[in-house]
């Protein structure tokens, strides 16, 4: 499955990725404690406020104390460990699917390689029995894991909404969750973030989008949801108008996950970076 989804160059490239993870770590391979950071429960120090960093870690305190703006670092508990949960509504196509699962791949790649449990599920089944477990990457646990990436399809039922809030069972306290989704629900932004935000404590989204959904062919005269099957005629005044409403509905959904602290890194289907710098992106978040 990992070859099919990756290159041997990418394999190098993620390796080396994954040695700077164990290096900033300072994990020993094999044991089970970390002192990798995050929102845990001991207080490990506090590093200056920087833009984009989490507001809820903001120590006003120490604000009253130094008129300067500190954050709160904590230690994770327990040996962590890394969820990746692929979106696999309907409105996800083929080209946001193929990037999913490749960036999937390389981050369960990373985290396997510093040691690191991966689980790897898809948002219909996360929180289910029989969900996917936490396994370490070794050939068995690499093959078990990274199968589920060639089995999602559009299996999703729930709204998006719906399948984040029952997801939340799935998650450990101690846990990186990586959520890929294009975001696409007929949820108000603001009300998707706020459900993407409650996912986990240690969050980061990957907004999967597609340049080309802005183009409208000739003769088209109706907008379909790929989520709820409505339909919506279009006029002349939306079709004019239409690729600045797409752009407006991703930098909204964008502000309300930044506003809530959770980071997010978009990508292009239609031209996607990389796959070592969109996954060294993430995985920078996870010290």
């Amino acid at each position: 499955m990992t070859a099919a989804l990756l290159t041997g160059d990418e394999l190098r490239e993620l390796a080396a990725l994954a040695a700077r993870v164990r290096g900033r770590a300072g994990e020993a391979a094999g044991t089970a404690a970390t002192a990798r950071l995050g929102r845990g429960y001991e207080l490990h120090g506090h590093d200056p406020y920087r833009p984009g960093d989490d507001a809820r870690a903001i120590d006003w305190r120490a604000r009253l104390r130094t008129g300067e703006l500190w954050v709160r670092r904590h230690r994770a508990e327990g040996d962590g460990g890394v969820r990746l949960m692929v979106d696999d509504s309907a409105s996800m196509t083929e080209a946001r699917r193929a990037v999913a699962a490749r960036l999937a791949a390389a981050l369960a790649v990373v985290a396997g390689a510093a040691a690191l449990p991966v689980a790897i599920d898809g948002l219909a089944g996360a929180g289910r029995r029989g969900g996917a477990d936490r396994a370490r990457l070794d050939a068995a646990g690499a093959q078990r894991a990274l199968a589920r990436l060639g089995a999602l399809g559009r299996g999703g039922t729930l709204g998006l909404g719906d399948a984040l809030a029952r997801a939340c069972r799935a998650v450990r306290p101690d846990e990186q969750v990586v959520l890929l989704s294009d975001l696409a629900d007929p949820a108000p932004p603001d009300e998707l973030a706020a459900a993407v935000a409650r996912l986990a404590r240690r969050i980061a989204c990957v907004h999967l989008v597609d340049g080309r959904d802005a183009e409208l062919g000739g003769g088209v005269d109706e907008l379909r949801c790929a989520e709820t099957g409505a339909r919506r005629r279009l006029d002349d005044a939306a079709a004019t108008g239409f690729a600045a409403a797409i752009a407006g509905w991703r930098r909204r959904v964008v502000d309300g996950l930044r506003h809530r602290g959770v980071p997010v890194v978009v990508i292009d289907a239609a031209s996607p970076p990389r796959l070592v710098d969109a996954a060294g992106e993430l995985v920078a978040l996870w010290s």
